[in-house]
């Protein structure tokens, strides 16, 4: 069953995606996918699972959900935060930031999908595949579950400096 990418996004529409497609599925029998983080990429997905009181498995789903959005919702987020603080403070909270890289690492995590992700995320694999042979499925998986920390990251440092007036903290 092709599911349609808003499936995944509307929770209504992803629970009844999940019930029609019959009894017996669980975690066990997910679609599952093998993710090798670099070090700082899995430590920075555990800090945020902690944060936000979730499994490990469940911020990486966020992080997937979320980049087939386009993080729309954290770039928008971003985008207010720094027009409330200006680009001036902007530019001085976030030098020190160093973003994560998309790259290979040792650390394996196995992806227990939602139901329906695995389509879409082989589609939209096979997509940037035509403009680049050597595109992989891994790759995008890297790609969103990185940009997700990193804007997470930014705007947690924005949302504080907002709620603690960055003019004092300067």
């Amino acid at each position: 069953m092709q599911i349609e990418m808003n499936a995944l996004t509307n929770p209504l529409e992803m629970t009844l995606a999940y019930e029609s497609g019959g009894n017996g599925r669980n975690s066990r029998n997910a679609p599952k996918f093998i993710v090798h983080f670099p070090l700082n990429l899995y430590e920075a997905l555990i800090r945020l699972s902690v944060l936000e009181e979730r499994s490990l498995n469940g911020e990486v789903v966020a992080a997937l959900i979320s980049g087939l959005t386009g993080h729309a919702k954290l770039e928008l987020d971003r985008k207010l935060y720094a027009a409330a603080l200006g680009e001036g403070s902007v530019q001085w909270l976030l030098q020190g930031h160093q973003p994560i890289d998309p790259v290979r690492g040792k650390n394996k995590f196995v992806v227990r999908l939602k139901w329906g992700m695995s389509e879409v995320l082989t589609e939209l694999a096979a997509q940037r595949k035509k403009e680049d042979p050597a595109f992989s499925m891994h790759q995008l998986y890297l790609e969103y579950l990185c940009r997700w920390v990193n804007l997470r990251h930014e705007t947690h440092l924005l949302a504080t400096a907002l709620l603690s007036d960055v003019d004092k903290v300067r």
